[in-house]
């Protein structure tokens, strides 16, 4: 299987043990970035946005991980091995196993398991690195992009259709567009249709 880029994030309160967490990635992975990044505005708000509805309480992840400086890391795995895994959720996830076990054990050596962020696969990969740097997989592929900037993740999405810029750079050609429908659906009807 081909190399796979992936990335790491240490929020603030794992950061006590960065320098441990750095030097297991460079003996697993090839290191291909760090860099200290520091949210823009609210903290709670920019994690909300950053993960979505998979975040239940963004004010207890604010305790929990603290709303300071955090260390991005973006490393390449040479051998990512792919297998279905309980990973802890509701449903069994198709992964890469070795990301996943890097990521458990800095977990366990950060003290907690919301304080260490770690992509398991290209499509999170890809979202994360987009909202993060303002620049795409692809272009992380080809190097380290110029002008990476600190995370400014979109505000007020409040139809499906401001997604569209942001998605249609991380979307496979052609999926994009179906973003620019603003209608919602919900029990075999659009919402908001009159």
């Amino acid at each position: 299987m081909a190399s796979e880029l992936a990335l790491f994030v240490l929020w603030e309160e794992s950061r006590f043990v960065e320098e441990r967490i750095l030097a297991d990635l460079r003996r697993e992975t090839s290191v291909r970035y760090v860099k200290e990044l520091r949210f823009e505005g609210d903290p709670a708000l920019a994690f909300r946005r950053f993960y979505g509805p998979r975040l239940p309480d963004a004010k207890r992840k604010l305790r929990n991980c603290g709303g300071g400086a955090f260390l991005l890391v973006i490393v390449e795995d040479t051998a990512p091995d792919y297998r279905t895994i309980d990973a802890g959720g509701r449903l069994p996830t198709y992964c890469n196993v070795r990301l996943h076990a890097l990521k458990k054990r800095y977990h366990r050596w950060a003290g907690g398991e919301h304080r260490i962020h770690g992509t398991m696969e290209p499509g999170e990969f890809a979202r994360d690195v987009l909202m993060l740097t303002g620049h795409t997989e692809a272009e992380w592929l080809a190097g380290v992009p110029e002008g990476t900037v600190a995370p400014r993740l979109p505000e007020g999405w409040s139809a499906v259709s401001e997604t569209a810029p942001f998605a249609a750079r991380t979307l496979e050609p052609g999926l994009a567009p179906v973003l620019e429908d603003r209608r919602l659906f919900l029990k075999n009807k659009y919402i908001n249709d009159t």
